[in-house]
């Protein structure tokens, strides 16, 4: 699986964990790209859609794993909610276009 990654960012090697913008932004650094044109895939609001919202990326949440939270936080909303991982493919094509 390894294959379809052109970038790994462990929280244990850079010193900084999700949701902090510098762990996001030091693998977008790494991949040569913004946040604006990136989605980041979750399944934790907290660690996943609001770190990833709050520095500007799109967001696709997993649900299922994590409780949805608090949805009064500002970036909590996730840009596309899938049910199972079989639908990302086509979540992540709502960007493409």
């Amino acid at each position: 699986m390894l294959k379809f990654f052109d970038v790994l960012t462990f929280s244990d090697e850079v010193k900084l964990s999700k949701p902090s913008a510098e762990m996001f932004l030091t693998t977008l650094t790494e991949l040569g790209s913004e946040p604006s044109l990136a989605v980041h895939i979750g399944d934790d609001v907290r660690t996943d859609i609001i770190g990833a919202r709050t520095v500007g990326m799109k967001a696709i949440w997993i649900k299922g794993f994590s409780e949805r939270g608090d949805s009064t936080e500002p970036f909590s909303e996730p840009d596309v909610t899938v049910d199972d991982l079989s639908l990302l493919p086509d979540a992540i094509q709502k960007f493409l276009c």
